[in-house]
């Protein structure tokens, strides 16, 4: 499946562009590439980001839906100490910048965000 690079959000200076990678029909997954910028800085970038199933367009799965956008934003909320954690297992993901950036005050108006939007999905 060709794909190309898109912005799967763009919300208060936070954008996640997506790219779909491959299915993995062992796990029956579905995984992404995606970047992460925070006021058009890039913090983070990946090709292994699998939202939960019933986050996937199986229809269009090359498209990111934007519950599984939101989804993949709620994986840079996570704490400064749990990235370190990641990090010593060797993690790939958790890199420097990501860490770095983990404490600044815009993480922290990230989570307000992801959680606003996952809170606005209940409700809908």
């Amino acid at each position: 499946m060709q794909s190309k690079w898109y912005i799967a959000l763009d919300t208060e200076g936070f954008r996640a562009e997506a790219k779909y990678y491959k299915f993995c029909p062992v796990q029956h997954r579905h995984y992404y590439q995606y970047r992460f910028y925070c006021d058009e800085v890039l913090i983070a970038e990946g090709k292994d980001f699998s939202p939960a199933p019933a986050l996937v367009d199986y229809i269009n799965p090359a498209i990111l839906t934007k519950d599984g956008a939101v989804n993949l934003l709620s994986f840079f909320t996570i704490e400064t100490a749990e990235l370190k954690a990641f990090q010593d297992e060797q993690s790939d993901w958790a890199t420097d910048k990501l860490i770095e950036w983990s404490k600044t005050e815009r993480h922290e108006d990230l989570v307000l965000l992801v959680y606003d939007l996952e809170e606005g999905e209940e409700e809908e």
